[in-house]
């Protein structure tokens, strides 16, 4: 009767590291044998060890709870779990780098210039400070702004949310600055009309002379903040004050009529109002954001997904 021999390659071993996944490393059998003698940890003295690691390394509870689950694991359920979470770190990683190399397209921030100005002329609007940033990018995401990143994004939306805050506070500036020129005795700007003009004449381009570096906005920052937080602090004052939106709205309008009569009519100016109902559709979602506007005392950090 004959036998069956076969030849088995003489470097078995060294071929075999193409079918194994990418970045597996080949490991000699010697380093895949078990020990004859292994030794015998009981699963008690290994919830132990792990609480004892937990304290140690200040872990919390959820962290603790994990760390504890898996010196339970079996062996192979161990290496399999540490490989992912490999995999996790990697991903966490790239998703950093790429982030690091985000920049925010040319035409989004030219829409950021647009949209944060006109959150700040709105009529609408409840408060200067606080939470304007995100009804800004509110109102862009419900336009379905061209290239705003999704709201999943959240360190891209971190990108874009400082830019509109650093463009707000440069609009701000602006404003501050030609509503003081408006006080002096000669200024051209006097009339209520002629001041309105030139909050809202000038181009974005006009508004951000000077807007070159992200240096701009701390400088002017410092000075105007306590300008613009008593005027939110009068707002809040008299929306307190008023039982309803009704008597909030007839004090503005009382004001508006003294100051009419103290700086000006706006018809001997010959501006032209546009109406409410004549502005564009993006105007007037920017008009329904910013009424939930939240001061900086009760404002809170923006959630992202």
């Amino acid at each position: 009767m004959g036998s069956t021999h076969c030849d088995l390659p003489a470097n078995r071993g060294s071929d075999d590291t193409e079918n194994l996944p990418e970045g597996i490393l080949n490991q000699s059998p010697s380093m895949l044998q078990e020990p004859a003698f292994a030794p015998v940890i009981s699963s008690g003295a290994l919830k132990e060890f792990s609480k004892t690691l937990a304290r140690n390394m200040k872990l919390n509870e959820k962290d603790a709870k994990q760390l504890e689950d898996f010196a339970m694991m079996l062996d192979a359920e161990q290496r399999i779990a540490q490989f992912a979470i490999s995999l996790e770190i990697r991903n966490i990683v790239q998703e950093l780098k790429r982030d690091e190399e985000y920049k925010i397209p040319d035409d989004l921030k030219a829409n950021i210039k647009n949209y944060s100005r006109a959150a700040l002329l709105s009529p609408t609007i409840t408060s200067y400070r606080g939470n304007i940033a995100d009804t800004v990018i509110d109102a862009m995401g419900e336009l379905n702004v061209h290239n705003l990143p999704d709201q999943s994004d959240s360190a891209r939306v971190k990108k874009v949310l400082s830019e509109i805050g650093r463009v707000l506070t440069i609009y701000r500036s602006a404003m501050k600055n030609k509503l003081k020129a408006s006080l002096e005795l000669d200024s051209s700007t006097k009339n209520i009309a002629d001041l309105t003009h030139a909050l809202i004449g000038d181009t974005p381009r006009d508004c951000l002379a000077g807007d070159t570096s992200a240096e701009d906005a701390p400088a002017t920052a410092a000075s105007d903040d306590q300008f613009w937080l008593m005027v939110d602090n009068t707002i809040e004052e008299l929306r307190k004050a008023c039982k309803t939106e009704k008597e909030i709205k007839d004090i503005f309008l009382l004001t508006y009529e003294e100051d009419k009569v103290k700086y000006g009519f706006p018809e001997v100016s010959g501006r032209k109002a546009v109406e409410q109902q004549a502005l564009p559709q993006w105007q007037k979602v920017v008009a329904k954001c910013v009424k939930g506007v939240l001061g900086v005392k009760t404002a809170k950090k923006r959630k992202t997904k």
